[in-house]
């Protein structure tokens, strides 16, 4: 895994990529649908995006921010793992 921060939303992110799937990744939601979405709070992202380890954004304008779905659901594959052994060796 490339981001070594360990996160509270790593224990659910396959959950959540597989309660996904089916939707469209080109929808592109806010920080408050994300957050919904993730079940995390907006400040999570907020600050993800300022540290460095929250989910892939776009900045639309100087004050608007969106979530490619697509994108946040790769973000979460990323922080999944199948065997207990691949966190420890860094493989998803």
């Amino acid at each position: 895994m490339k981001n070594e921060i360990k996160l509270h939303i790593d224990k659910r992110a396959a959950a959540i990529v597989a309660a996904s799937e089916g939707m469209n990744d080109e929808d592109m939601l806010t920080t408050v649908q994300t957050a919904a979405w993730l079940g995390v709070s907006e400040m999570f992202l907020i600050k993800g995006r300022t540290e460095g380890y929250g989910p892939p954004y776009v900045r639309v304008s100087p004050q608007v921010v969106r979530y490619l779905r697509g994108g946040v659901r790769g973000w979460l594959r990323e922080r999944t793992y199948r065997y207990f052994g691949d966190e420890a060796r860094g493989a998803a």
